[in-house]
């Protein structure tokens, strides 16, 4: 509305909840979720100039050190025959305020998510990305296993006991939906074959797996939101077909048995969400945490 003072007030009243203490560092329930957002912010306000946009990425900055701190207490590698239950976070055993340092991976509870905060966080406040940020990605790219045409990742670093199976999921939360968003950013910002192999790796497999869960989270219409962000990376329109089918089969039959009808990750308004960014495919963004395309404000 071109509210100067309005907006200002708001980051504000964003900034003074989101300052207060918590156990989590996660994307879903912590500090890098607030992160996230102000990455959000900093975009919708038109980059630093922008109404408040001064104080926001102060905080950005200092919340941005935070979770770079958790990122750095993250398991390097994979450990196959290492229970987690045997991992520890500053000497107590891990728990889920801790997911990211106890080997989660993917984009909700785990390291993916730390990484993709920070990258967010890097490209909208004109930061660099760090050689820790680079390293890690690297790292979390040979932690993948081929299947069928596309690359699986563990949802773990260490399985929860010994002989345990690898799990390996396709949704946004703790799988290759989600990490695809990360490997496509990371691309956009540092190119290499390797981040560029990790992206179309991940869409494959969010487009070949199985499952019925039909929400943002965890089934299908996470994966389609996967599957746009890697058509419009790509520039492929086939991926567009891929997603469109994959919403499809979100919203077939009685949604109503299966969603809840206020959720937006959860339930029936994410995927009429779906459906109508399927009308302008190119613009579809995963809603409160792709970018949405907000243009930058002119610097003279």
């Amino acid at each position: 509305m071109g509210d100067g003072p309005g907006a200002a007030a708001a980051v504000d009243r964003f900034i003074a909840v989101s300052d207060t203490p918590t156990a989590f560092t996660d994307v879903t329930l912590g500090r890098a979720g607030s992160l996230l957002g102000c990455a959000l912010l900093v975009e919708a306000l038109g980059g630093e100039r922008g109404p408040g946009a001064r104080s926001l990425v102060a905080f950005g900055d200092r919340v941005a050190a935070e979770v770079a701190g958790t990122l750095a207490r993250c398991p390097r590698e994979l450990s196959p025959g290492l229970p987690a239950t045997r991992l520890t976070v500053d000497g107590a055993p891990p728990s889920l305020a801790d997911a990211p340092a106890a080997g989660y991976i993917g984009i909700a509870h785990g390291e993916a998510g730390l990484l993709y905060a920070l990258l967010r966080w890097r490209a909208a406040a004109e930061r660099p990305v760090t050689a820790e940020e680079r390293e890690r990605l690297l790292l979390l790219t040979g932690c993948a296993s081929p299947t069928g045409r596309g690359l699986a990742w563990p949802s773990r670093k260490a399985p929860e006991a010994p002989g345990d199976p690898v799990k390996t999921f396709a949704g946004w939360c703790n799988g290759s939906a989600g990490l695809l968003h990360l490997w496509t950013l990371a691309h956009t910002l540092i190119g290499g074959d390797a981040l560029a192999a990790a992206a179309e790796g991940a869409a494959w497999h969010a487009w070949e797996s199985g499952g019925r869960p039909r929400d943002l989270c965890c089934g299908l219409g996470g994966r389609a939101y996967a599957l746009l962000e890697f058509a419009r990376h790509s520039g492929e329109a086939g991926w567009v077909s891929r997603a469109t089918r994959l919403a499809n089969l979100a919203c077939e039959g009685d949604t109503s048995a299966f969603l809840a009808a206020e959720s937006l990750y959860r339930g029936r308004v994410g995927l009429a969400l779906l459906a109508a960014d399927l009308e302008e495919p190119a613009r579809a963004c995963m809603p409160l945490f792709g970018r949405e395309g907000w243009p930058r404000l002119a610097t003279f």
